[in-house]
């Protein structure tokens, strides 16, 4: 019910977010034991690189780790059982960039604009 709320939310233009300062960690680890289930059922390998040191982010860090645990547990259904997938996080200047890779089927390249 609050994703379907959520979305309501966003199509609206009334979403708030509750920007704080965070680790960059601790919004992964938040990800990753939302997902964990789906990873674990399927036996999967989960490898995680992030920029050195530690990085602080302003951002909403529950709606992030939501964006994430998404990509993980979407990965893990398309993924064969004992795949390996790859979390990688790289930050350039003000921005950062979220990989998730797996060995999973893919899309067919005629699908990927749809």
């Amino acid at each position: 019910l609050d994703d379907l709320l959520d979305v309501s939310r966003i199509t609206r233009g009334t979403l708030t977010l509750h920007r704080q300062s965070v680790p960059l960690a601790s919004v992964v680890d938040s990800a990753v034991e939302i997902a964990r289930p789906a990873l674990d059922a399927r036996g999967h390998r989960l490898t995680i690189t992030l920029p050195e040191g530690p990085l602080q982010l302003d951002v909403d860090a529950l709606r992030l780790s939501q964006v994430i645990a998404n990509l993980l547990t979407n990965a893990a259904k398309y993924t064969d059982p004992g795949g390996a997938m790859l979390l990688a996080v790289e930050a350039r200047e003000a921005e950062l960039r979220v990989t998730v890779r797996d060995t999973g089927i893919g899309l067919a390249p005629e699908s990927l604009q749809h």
